[in-house]
């Protein structure tokens, strides 16, 4: 697997009129599963996936180093709360999420068939259900080495992404739904605690009914989730869910982790939108679900969908040959770890570089930051230019507050004891 480094581009030709060798064949398998009976699937890396008893929602998760993970995947719908009814009160709409009944309904039926496509780098185990176009479980081949020698530790390994395709959902019974991604049964027990981020950044400690009643229970529980959410034992045991777009989420139950991945309301919440929910579109949407005892895989995860590089296609017989490539692979060396960089202009001849550290157990040194007697800036170089671009050349380098206003120094000089 090929390791791109910052502002470099690198170009590959596909080819449809090659012949296909037995390597590059996609197979195919449809496999019909049978009541109390478990099936394997052989994955990458000495991993398997165990779908238990026959039922396409139990699963066991076999990873790389023999540790088994229990998990179930399903889906359900929260009733949302309506004008009809005894009962009075907000009802549930665009701003406002209200449920009905504090329980999930069963959302679509579970098949008993599962397809199963194996290719040289991933593996999908696709499950189609009535109301959910597919529901895909991918697996990565992520063994071998790169350029340097060095072993691929890319976190797609051991980590399962799952990509829900659903469909309109059906409003004929004139109730509104929504729809919940729900991982449960992982043998975690939370203590009714479990962990949202915030803005991507700072791990928020959730604690479930601390602060509502039971009638809002499932609602007072429900928290932003912009990347991440996950549960965990108290030896540091956890399990973690994460999106592709902020989504409200939370863990109801001991060993669960759900989130909302779309909804249907047929009534205006009165908020000021003056208009239903009534969004009757289809939705595609990514989770990623691991199993670890740190942070460390939840933030390089994070840090790898955040930096992914953008894809370009292009309908050409063949590379020009006038066209240079990139600097090599060899040239590129990772000079922060886990940073993420936002460079913005400040002024005529200024920039500001706000560096935010995703590590949640350490602090992180970033290498050849500014070397002075050069006057050269070696992460702001790899950012903006690259290796092989003109040399900028800095000045000096300030560290200033979070507001630009002040001077990081002269805040600490005149700060309030």
């Amino acid at each position: 697997m090929d390791r791109i480094g910052t502002n470099q581009l690198k170009s590959y030709i596909w080819n449809s009129n090659e012949s296909s060798s037995n390597s590059h064949e996609l197979l195919e398998d449809t496999i019909e599963l049978k009541k109390g009976e478990d099936h394997r699937i052989d994955l990458f890396n000495n991993e398997a996936l165990f779908i238990k008893k026959g039922v396409l929602t139990d699963f066991v998760y076999v990873t790389s180093d023999g540790v088994s993970h229990a998990f179930s995947l399903d889906y359900g719908y929260y009733r949302s709360f309506q004008r009809s009814g005894a009962e009075g009160g907000q009802l549930g709409g665009a701003y406002i999420f209200r449920a009905k009944k504090q329980y999930l309904m069963q959302y679509a039926e579970i098949p008993s068939l599962v397809y199963v496509r194996k290719g040289r780098q991933v593996i999908e185990v696709v499950i189609k259900r009535a109301l959910l176009i597919a529901t895909t479980l991918r697996f990565y081949n992520t063994k071998g080495s790169d350029e340097n020698g060095r072993v691929d530790t890319l976190v797609s390994s051991q980590a399962i992404e799952i990509e829900t395709s659903l469909g309109t959902i059906p409003v004929d019974d004139d109730i509104d739904k929504e729809v919940i991604l729900v991982i449960a049964d992982t043998g975690i027990h939370n203590n009714e605690v479990f962990y949202t981020n915030s803005n991507g950044l700072e791990t928020q400690r959730r604690i479930r009914s601390s602060k509502v009643n039971v009638k809002a229970s499932v609602a007072g529980n429900y928290y932003p989730v912009n990347s991440a959410i996950y549960i965990e034992k108290s030896k540091g045991e956890r399990v973690t869910l994460m999106n592709d777009r902020s989504q409200g989420g939370s863990s109801i139950q001991d060993g669960s982790i759900e989130l909302m991945i779309h909804r249907r309301v047929l009534e205006d919440d009165s908020r000021g939108v003056q208009e239903a929910l009534n969004d009757d579109r289809p939705v595609r949407v990514k989770h990623w679900l691991f199993f670890s005892n740190s942070s460390v895989k939840q933030r390089s995860l994070q840090y790898d969908l955040d930096t992914q590089p953008l894809v370009y296609y292009s309908l050409i017989d063949q590379l020009p040959q006038t066209q240079k490539l990139s600097p090599t692979l060899q040239n590129y060396t990772v000079t922060a770890d886990l940073i993420k960089l936002y460079i913005r202009l400040y002024s005529e001849d200024e920039l500001l570089v706000r560096l935010h550290n995703l590590r949640e157990d350490q602090a992180v040194t970033v290498q050849e930051f500014y070397n002075k007697e050069e006057g050269t800036c070696r992460l702001l170089q790899d950012e903006l230019l690259g290796r092989q671009g003109p040399i900028i050349k800095v000045k000096e380098v300030k560290e200033v507050t979070l507001t630009t206003i002040q001077q990081k120094s002269e805040m600490l000089r005149k700060k309030y004891k």
